[in-house]
C-alpha cells in the first residue's frame, strides 16, 4: 500500500468495459488554484525505435484541498504506449509546484498494486508524483 503525504494520481480500470479514469487527489489541507497538465507518450515500432506521440497541454482547473480532480478517462487502448505525464500545481500567483509520472505500457503492475484509494474511496492504482526541481 502506497502511503504520501503529497498529491498523487489515480487510475481506475473498467475491466468490464475496457475503460479508465485519471484522478487527481490531494491529501494535503493546501488548495491549489489551477493544476496544468502536460502529457505525451511513446512507443518503440517493431525495429526497436522510440517513437514518440503527440503531446498536449490542458487546464484542468482548481484541486481543493483533500479532495479530487478528474484529469481523463477513455478506452484502455490508450495504454498500449506508455504515457508520461508532468503537473504544474499553482498555489498562487508566484507559487507552484512541479510534478511527474508515467504509466506504463499496458498499465502494468495494475493488477497487483490495486487497492482503495483514499478521499476517492474506489479500487484503484495509486501513482506517485516525483517532485520536478524548476530549471
Amino acid at each position: 500500500m502506497m502511503t504520501t503525504t503529497e498529491p498523487f494520481m489515480a487510475l481506475l480500470i473498467n475491466e468490464a468495459s475496457f475503460t479508465y479514469q485519471i484522478f487527481l487527489v490531494n491529501p494535503t489541507d493546501n488548495h491549489f488554484s489551477s493544476v496544468i497538465m502536460e502529457t505525451g507518450g511513446f512507443f518503440t515500432d517493431d525495429f526497436d525505435h522510440l517513437v514518440s506521440a503527440s503531446q498536449h497541454t490542458k487546464e484542468l482547473g482548481k484541486l481543493p484541498a483533500r479532495g479530487i480532480l478528474f484529469v481523463e478517462g477513455n478506452s484502455c487502448e490508450e495504454f498500449e504506449i506508455t504515457v508520461w505525464f508532468y503537473f504544474r500545481f499553482k498555489e498562487d500567483a508566484s507559487n507552484s509546484r512541479l510534478f511527474y509520472c508515467s504509466i506504463q505500457k499496458y498499465a502494468a503492475g495494475y493488477k497487483e498494486k490495486k487497492e482503495l484509494i483514499p478521499i476517492l474511496n474506489k479500487e484503484g492504482m495509486m501513482i506517485e508524483l516525483k517532485r520536478k526541481i524548476k530549471p
